[in-house]
């Protein structure tokens, strides 16, 4: 996680037994699923080897959450209840994922577009990370993609 987390002011840390939190001030949905993916990817090339997994090797699933303070008056336990629910939505779907939720207006949980139970992340954003990641591969100096 440290080798993802670039900025300053993200932070990482243990939530739970087997859960982290990870804390990206001023970072959309885009920058949430690509942070989140290479986080979940990163883990994956590791192949550290899981008799217990269905994948054999040790994999992470992965919910996210974005709140947009100026625009919500939900609190902290609305966020967090939004991404842990987009995390077992991740595990519910298969593990080895990652899904977004988003807090906003308000409301607690996730928003139309951002539902944990659709696929890993809505097809917009899906092409978004995906060209994200595809020119960090072609690219030297990753850390200047995203803010």
């Amino acid at each position: 996680m440290a080798a993802v987390l670039r900025r300053p002011t993200d932070l990482a840390g243990r939530y739970g037994g087997e859960e982290f939190a990870i804390l990206l001030p001023n970072t959309d949905e885009a920058g949430v699923a690509v942070t989140g993916e290479r986080i979940r990817r990163g883990v994956q090339e590791l192949r550290l080897s899981h008799a217990g997994s269905e994948f054999g090797i040790v994999t992470v699933s992965i919910g996210g959450a974005v709140i947009m303070p100026a625009a919500s008056d939900s609190g902290p336990a609305a966020f967090v209840e939004a991404a842990d629910a987009a995390l077992y939505g991740a595990k519910r779907a298969g593990r080895n994922g990652l899904r977004l939720a988003a807090v906003a207006h308000g409301a607690s949980g996730p928003l139309p577009a951002l539902q944990p139970d659709q696929p890993t992340r809505p097809p917009g954003l899906r092409r978004a990370t995906d060209q994200v990641l595809a020119k960090e591969a072609s690219t030297p100096d990753v850390g200047r993609l995203l803010p």
